[in-house]
């Protein structure tokens, strides 16, 4: 921590993560109380002002109920940690127990080990983090992105990222309209094809309820036993697709060149 300070400077919060995808070695509570006070307690003799910042993840384990969860975290002060509550929109902690008290961040995991599929679910990101802002006012300290991977599924990050600026639950529809304008330069009127694959195709097959990451057959190492892990309705996806395609040539036609990102999406 002392040559982190000297080479970056400190804001005063260090993250640490004691038992990530392995459990304690005993549920006994002053057991559990100690491990988590001996790492701010670490923090502290470094930094007086210095706080913690943890994944949220090992309780993901079914090692930790709520009594050993509620011991782990009272070690320590509800104002020296935060908490990476780290797949909210799948799987959120926050609300399956609580963190007795300790803010927490509103997290989009989405991606796991780089995969490239086409898949998300908007219509949760649109309302989930704001409700969860409602009913914890004061526990949610904001909202983030944890993935794996970024560079792809553009739709479902600018969506997350757009959500710390909105109170009220996002009309998906309308939002969708907007992206599309924004992202190929073309208003629902004048390229309505494209308008059209999203909101009839990709949206309700690919981007909605789709929280398993998609892995198609060729992405996955050589094997005689290989499953798809397509969640989403193919044909429908495909009909999207070849939609955004007539779009791309419909605007070639007119002299228009394909914005980056429509070409990308095509891709």
């Amino acid at each position: 921590m002392e040559a982190q300070t000297n080479v970056y400077g400190s804001d005063h919060w260090y993250n640490c993560d004691t038992f990530n995808e392995m459990d304690p070695a005993s549920t006994d509570a002053a057991y559990l109380q100690s491990t988590s006070a001996a790492v701010i307690n670490g923090i502290r003799s470094v930094d007086a002002q210095g706080s913690w910042l943890m994944q949220g993840w090992l309780f993901h384990s079914g090692f930790w109920t709520a009594a050993n969860v509620e011991a782990y975290l009272s070690g320590v002060s509800n104002d020296s940690m935060m908490i990476l509550d780290l797949n909210s929109d799948v799987t959120p902690i926050y609300s399956a127990q609580t963190y007795f008290g300790k803010p927490f961040v509103w997290n989009m995991l989405h991606n796991y080990g780089g995969r490239r599929g086409v898949y998300g679910d908007i219509p949760t990101i649109a309302l989930n983090p704001v409700e969860a802002k409602q009913q914890y006012p004061l526990e949610m300290q904001g909202i983030g992105i944890t993935p794996e991977a970024i560079e792809n599924n553009p739709v479902v990050y600018e969506l997350m990222l757009e959500m710390g600026w909105h109170e009220d639950a996002v009309n998906v529809s309308r939002w969708i309209e907007d992206y599309v304008w924004r992202r190929y330069g073309c208003a629902k009127d004048d390229c309505p094809l494209a308008h059209e694959a999203w909101d009839s195709y990709l949206l309700p097959c690919a981007y909605t309820a789709q929280t398993v990451p998609a892995l198609s057959l060729m992405q996955q190492h050589p094997s005689l036993t290989m499953a798809d892990y397509r969640g989403y309705n193919t044909t429908c996806v495909t009909l999207g697709w070849r939609l955004l395609y007539e779009a791309a040539k419909n605007q070639r036609k007119s002299g228009e060149a394909l914005a980056g990102p429509f070409l990308y999406d095509l891709t």
